[in-house]
């Protein structure tokens, strides 16, 4: 059974693990392909890669034009772009630091079947940092296509005074290292390629062209805004196992402007929690939450010398990672020293080094000893950023054993009692419902996402994007159809004056995704989630039970806030509620291990995942007003999410004696607690008379009848189209269109399609708008083609080369 249950633990946590780095499988563009790709380059020994891209697009559907998007930043390292134009068509360019953006095309017209673009730019590289060769390591097709390019072909020309020692061609999905696509010869300087099949979308092809020391003579120096001269660490692991540390760094600021050197007082994730004791430092450094901050003047080099205590709370790994080096920084490191001494000498350790997709640096960079019980780690070669040093040591894990208290024993039958108090708390006093009074409208000055947010207490991205429909019925933008997945919005006028400051800054934001005037549900992607969680957080402070008052943790009552002060008692019942399990767990592990032995943090782990699948339970027992599908799916996958890890924590060495009876007693106690108080605020009475409205216009979009929205509509021709966003929001869209499939209303003038109308289709492709406007305003994920914004040249190139890693390349898409 002890097997069967690691196992299924191991499972839970790779499961776990996994799942946040599953990509979202691309769909194609159906509305265009490439005919043919072809792709002339011109290196020259400053490093300047003069590209021509020779693109010929076939139009399936009528389109405007492509967007070609070139990231400007790599795996390994950053670049400029300059000398952009564009032939074929009429172009909009656009740069940030993270890309060029090319939009090809003239918003007033369309085009179907050929069409060639010739597009022309240059990328300006720095000298890279490998010590023993150059290299060109160029995209020459992006791995974000979102169509296939049915032929492709490229030439590479290199200057005569270079050299080529050695080349590696990769194609495919990104990280291939392998050649599916292309095949290539060279005569002389003059390198070709050419596909032999077509090309799928979100392929690349890259090139990793190897070169003697030196040969890009003329390549510029880039100049990092830190030069690190010294970081020496050293701590030291006292008896009661807090961590007694001491650093000094000599830094130098290399910009014009005063500037704050940012380090961490933490060195990784050794530990759940930890608080920051003794601060000392020799200058005016100061410590802020999460960081040491030193300030320098432009120029200037300052030694510092920090010390100060990290006190771990509760250590929970076996395994401790120090980054000696971290590589997201501006910043060159020249020297540094790590030293780390434990009580014992019961330990094993190792060392990671290198770039992304290139970590097996050289022994030679670095050097590192043991002691007896003391690891040390000395650079031997300048480290740059986007390289990176860590350090893991792996100390015998009864070393940080701490003793349990005695007083356990009675605190489990004492949070017991409290907890069953809480519950009889919840029972007696919290759960009154609202009355409700039938609305034909929303209360008077609250937009569709502020009756989202108070329906079922959270915002979620379609009740942001739900915004974009009430600005149409405001007059203040057309929405035009463009493809099954993209449509595009035309801006006429801003929002009204009384709106919300946030809903203009939303508004700003939407339009500056796009070109001017003109935005689409594609430009949303990567940038829209900034202004929709700005957004997010505004109206959620709006209803706050406090606001700040801008003085020093200084707060006030809110006059808007929808709950009673009941944050306190909210807390409460939390507390009360995990401490039986909590309290069971500890003496279960103390019975059969005589300390908070492995299994007590491993519980503490998987509690963490069946406390969040109760409240997912509580959620969505608790949700009358939001979706109905939404809360099923609460209870089922809490449900799930709750059993797993009980099951698995009660084989936890948990079989002999009372340990197993303690460990469940505690949990299910907990569990009924948590499932009961989970929902303890109450209304204020502004809270009240707000949702008794919010709750009476839904109820009236549900039942209304047909002689009275005719009336509605008599006085209001836009009425179905003025409520419609709140119904999305309120889960009421399907209700609300089939209350109108008898009554005849005009189709509004702000969308523009060329389909027959009807108030189905309409409302299905208002629907479907949303979803995909939805859809598009999550955060980024990770990109392939960016290394986390490395600045300077390149290093880390030895490993050959992977699909999407190198310079250039990126993506398209039409609109």
């Amino acid at each position: 059974m002890k097997h069967l249950t690691r196992k299924l633990f191991a499972t839970l946590v790779a499961i776990c693990l996994f799942v946040p780095f599953v990509q979202i499988v691309h769909a194609d563009d159906d509305g265009y392909y490439y005919q043919s790709v072809h792709v002339d380059v011109e290196v020259n020994d400053a490093r300047e890669y003069k590209i021509t891209e020779t693109l010929d697009v076939y139009y399936n559907e009528e389109r405007h034009g492509i967007i070609r998007t070139i990231p400007l930043s790599s795996s390994v390292e950053n670049y400029k772009i300059e000398d952009i134009s564009v032939q074929g068509a009429p172009a909009d360019i656009s740069t940030s630091s993270y890309s060029a953006n090319i939009k090809i095309g003239d918003a007033n017209e369309t085009v179907t079947g050929l069409k060639r673009y010739i597009v022309s730019y240059t990328l300006k590289h720095y000298k890279d940092y490998d010590e023993d060769y150059d290299y060109v390591y160029l995209n020459l097709l992006g791995n974000e296509y979102d169509t296939y390019v049915e032929t492709f072909s490229a030439t590479i020309t290199l200057d005569s005074s270079l050299e080529v020692l050695s080349q590696t061609v990769t194609s495919g999905s990104t990280y291939s290292t392998t050649n599916k696509y292309v095949d290539f010869t060279n005569k002389g300087n003059v390198f070709s390629y050419s596909s032999n099949q077509k090309i799928p979308s979100y392929n690349a092809v890259t090139v990793q062209m190897q070169l003697p020391q030196d040969s890009f003579v003329n390549a510029p120096q880039y100049v990092f805004h830190f030069t690190v001269e010294e970081n020496n660490t050293e701590i030291v692991v006292n008896e009661e196992k807090d961590y007694e540390v001491s650093r000094h760094l000599v830094i130098t600021n290399n910009t014009d402007a005063d500037s704050s050197y940012l380090f961490s007082p933490e060195f990784d994730d050794y530990y759940d929690d930890y608080d920051v004791l003794d601060f000392k430092a020799s200058d005016d450094s100061t410590l802020s939450v999460s960081y040491i901050h030193t300030y320098l003047k432009p120029y200037e080099t300052k030694d510092v010398t920090v010390t100060y205590t990290l006190h771990p709370k509760t250590i929970s790994r076996s395994n401790n990672k120090f980054t000696i080096v971290t590589r997201y920084d501006d910043v060159e490191t020249k020297n540094a020293s790590f030293t780390i001494t434990y009580p014992e000498d019961t330990f094993t350790y190792e060392v990671t080094a290198g770039r992304y997709n290139d970590e097996e640096a050289s022994a030679n960079d670095y050097i590192v000893t043991q002691n007896g019980s003391t690891v040390s780690l000395q650079l031997v070669k300048t480290y740059y950023q986007g390289e990176v040093l860590e350090l893991y040591v792996e100390p015998d894990i009864s070393m940080f054993h701490r003793p349990t208290p005695p007083w356990f024993y009675v605190s489990m039958v004492i949070s017991s009692i409290l907890a069953l108090g809480a519950l009889l708390l919840k029972l007696t006093k919290f759960g009154s419902k609202v009355p409700e009074t039938i609305e034909f409208y929303p209360p008077e000055g609250l937009n569709p996402l502020e009756i989202g947010y108070l329906i079922d207490h959270t915002i979620d991205n379609k009740d942001i994007t739900s915004m974009i429909l009430y600005w149409a019925s405001k007059g203040c933008l057309q929405i035009f159809p463009a493809a099954s997945k993209n449509y595009i919005f035309n801006r006429l006028q801003n929002p009204p004056f009384e709106c919300p400051a946030y809903e203009y800054d939303l508004f700003e934001g939407f339009f500056d995704c796009g070109f001017g005037s003109e935005v689409s549900t594609n430009d949303l992607e990567d940038n829209f989630y900034i202004y929709a969680d700005a957004a997010k957080k505004a109206v959620t402070e709006k209803y706050a039970e406090y606001r700040k008052t801008g003085k020093l943790f200084g707060r006030e009552r809110n006059e808007q806030s929808i709950w009673k002060k009941t944050g306190g008692i909210s807390f409460l019942f939390t507390v009360l509620g995990c401490l039986p399990a909590i309290f069971s767990w500890a003496i279960a592990t103390y019975i059969n291990s005589g300390a908070l032995s492995f299994e007590f943090f491993v519980s503490v782990f998987l509690g963490i995942f069946m406390f969040a699948g109760l409240k997912a339970v509580a959620r969505g027992l608790a949700n009358p007003y939001g979706s109905k599908l939404a809360s099923v799916f609460l209870i089922i996958f809490g449900a799930i999410f709750t059993f797993i890890p009980f099951a698995i924590g009660a084989g936890l060495n948990f079989q002999s004696g009372n340990a197993l009876y303690i460990y469940m007693g505690g949990t299910i106690l907990s569990a009924v607690v948590i499932l009961m108080t989970s929902n303890v605020q109450k209304y204020t009475e502004y809270g009240e008379r707000l949702m008794s409205s919010v709750l009476g216009f839904r109820t009236f979009i549900k039942t209304a009848e047909k002689e009275r929205l005719e009336a509605l509509l008599e006085d209001n021709p836009e009425y179905f189209y003025d409520i419609l966003p709140y119904a999305q929001v309120l889960h009421v869209t399907s209700i609300w269109e089939k209350k109108f499939e008898n009554i005849l209303i005009e189709p509004p003038t702000w969308y523009v399609s060329e389909a027959p109308f009807t108030t189905r289709s309409f409302v299905r492709d208002m629907t479907n708008m949303n979803d995909v406007a939805s859809f598009k305003s999550d955060p980024p994920y990770s990109s392939s083609d960016s290394g986390g914004g490395f600045s300077g040249g390149g290093g880390g190139f030895s490993g050959g080369g992977s699909s999407g890693g190198g310079s250039g390349g990126g993506g398209s898409s039409s609109w």
